[in-house]
């Protein structure tokens, strides 16, 4: 809370609030969700491998809504921009669908059939933003493509071979490496890349900021502006897992 007279927080309770909404409400027809995205609207997988797109409303009167449900069987992974959306397949294909125009009829939103992504091969790790989308290959090779570009046009990020995982946001793109290294870079130019970090396990990236656990259980954050000037957050040295967010980065610490 900006008005928070507290700096650390310690005397401060606030409510969070998505749209005006303050109080959580159920998502009639969703159940047994294993996984979320949110993005221009949210999504989920459920324990049968499908999917559902429901629409976040704008008012407490009125709960989330279904817009939209694939029975596809075997996702796995689910990555939503502001139009437009990609899910992964249990045999590691990857599908996508919208990616028009984002401000182009954004109120009655038209989201079509999902569709193959030609030219990337068997997909470990997918990761959006409201801008782009990227994959990692089984193999190790990360493609990225604009999500406001029909049809999806994948292009593949040069130097990088051995990716385990990757964390967009629309400043900056990080790539987990194998070996614990991460590589990040503008998206307007993967051709000048920096390494802010090594020995990590797991990374997170958000309008600008990049975050990692490394293997000791230290939190580590960087933006892109400071590039390698990476810092250690003090006081964490235990970390399990890690989410960041535009202005708030939260750890879950302990054994």
């Amino acid at each position: 809370d900006p008005n928070c007279a507290d700096p650390l927080g310690q005397r401060c309770q606030f409510t969070p609030t998505i749209s005006g909404v303050t109080t959580p409400r159920w998502i009639d027809g969703v159940s047994k969700a294993k996984s979320l995205a949110i993005g221009g609207m949210g999504g989920a997988i459920d324990s049968n491998g499908d999917i559902a797109l429901f629409e976040l409303r704008e008012n407490e009167s009125n709960a989330p809504f279904i817009k939209q449900f694939e029975a596809l069987g075997d996702a796995t992974d689910l990555a939503i921009g502001l139009r437009s959306g990609c899910v992964q397949h249990r045999s590691g294909l990857l599908g996508c669908w919208g990616g028009t125009d984002p401000f182009d009829g954004a109120h009655s939103r038209e989201w079509s059939k999902i569709g193959a992504v030609e030219g990337v091969g068997e997909i470990s790790r997918i990761a959006g933003d409201f801008e782009r989308t990227c994959a990692v290959e089984t193999a190790g090779k990360v493609w990225c493509w604009n999500n406001s570009e029909p049809p999806v046009s994948p292009r593949e990020i040069t130097g990088i071979d051995d990716a385990l995982d990757v964390a967009t946001s629309p400043e900056m793109i990080c790539v987990l490496r194998r070996g614990g290294a991460v590589s990040c870079w503008n998206p307007e130019n993967s051709d000048e890349k920096f390494t802010p970090i090594r020995d990590v396990s797991t990374l997170v990236v958000a309008k600008g900021k990049g975050c990692s656990i490394r293997r000791n259980g230290v939190v580590t954050c960087w933006t892109a502006r400071s590039q390698a000037a990476a810092r250690d957050v003090i006081g964490i040295t235990d970390a399990r897992s890690i989410a960041i967010g535009w202005s708030e980065t939260c750890a879950v610490t302990g054994t």
